[in-house]
């Protein structure tokens, strides 16, 4: 029960109209003010909330993720590179200046030293410099025809110094061969010699040395 805000009588609650006097008993202005006053800063905290949460979120962009830190991020391993030479170039990797002389058959002086059935030999010719501080060993060679993985030859080296996993010390450089057995149709086009280096083949760039 309540009282009449005209006339003192108690009606009921919901009563809109006191029945003993007629007079009109609605919502106060001031309390429906103070209401709807608190429902907006209800909102607008609610919205506050929204956006700092939405402002925390990590954002990804391209393959790196904004908001994670740099050293977090999966990184993407890089693909070797591949450094093409033809006879007479120079390059260099990460620890060698090397000259590549060309690409010539080969025959041996040895007699007992001869190819197997309608192969020949080729050899690659090239000048190895190091050029780091450290003693470096030489890194390692395959041979294709025409996608085909060739077989090293280990013919007589008394006449061809050969290339093997020697070290060289820094500053200091040497020259030998490759040798290798190719079929006996290939054309020098058709012939490559892939070098990698020896402590990092793994990430370092490839060298394809072709034939001609």
């Amino acid at each position: 029960m309540k009282k009449c805000k005209h006339c003192g009588q108690e009606i009921a609650n919901s009563a809109k109209i006191c029945p003993h006097c007629g007079g009109k008993n609605g919502v106060n202005g001031c309390l429906v003010g103070i209401i709807a006053f608190l429902v907006i800063c209800a909102i607008g905290v609610m919205g506050g909330r929204g956006n700092s949460s939405s402002s925390n979120r990590t954002v990804t962009s391209g393959t790196a993720e904004v908001g994670v830190p740099e050293a977090q991020q999966e990184s993407v391993p890089e693909t070797p590179q591949e450094t093409i030479a033809k006879p007479g170039d120079v390059v260099k990797d990460n620890h060698f200046e090397i000259h590549y002389l060309g690409c010539s058959e080969y025959t041996s002086s040895n007699m007992f030293s001869t190819p197997s059935e309608g192969k020949k030999y080729v050899k690659f010719d090239f000048t190895f410099k190091n050029i780091s501080d450290t003693d470096t060993t030489l890194g390692s060679f395959e041979c294709y025809c025409n996608n085909a993985k060739c077989d090293s030859s280990y013919v007589d080296s008394s006449s061809v110094p050969r290339l093997t996993w020697e070290s060289i010390s820094g500053g200091r450089e040497v020259s030998g061969s490759a040798i290798y057995e190719v079929p006996q149709e290939a054309a020098y086009a058709d012939i490559e010699l892939e070098y990698s280096g020896f402590f990092d083949s793994k990430k370092s760039e490839k060298i394809i040395f072709v034939g001609a």
